[in-house]
């Protein structure tokens, strides 16, 4: 991963190793989750690549137990607010 450069456009495709660094995971990690559909990804042909707007929401929709930049509640607070009401 050391010497990876990540695409600064947001709608640009990583490879597996440039999603990882991006993510700080090791590329298999990253490998395995494709293989579990845990996490978005395009393929093309063989290859498979990531689009880094899906990386950051998926970043954003893991986030467990900390506010928002905005101020309001995350996933994890949310779903509890709404279930104690």
């Amino acid at each position: 991963m050391k010497g990876k450069t990540v695409p600064e456009d947001t709608s640009a495709l990583m490879t597996v190793d440039e999603a990882a660094a991006y993510l700080r995971l090791a590329p298999w990690t990253l490998r395995h989750w494709v293989c579990q559909k845990r996490i978005p990804y395009v393929r093309l042909g063989r290859s498979v690549r990531f689009r880094r707007k899906d990386m950051e929401r998926f970043v954003t929709q893991n986030l467990h137990g900390k506010l928002d930049e905005r101020g309001g509640a995350g996933r994890e607070e949310s779903r509890l607010g709404t279930a104690a009401n």
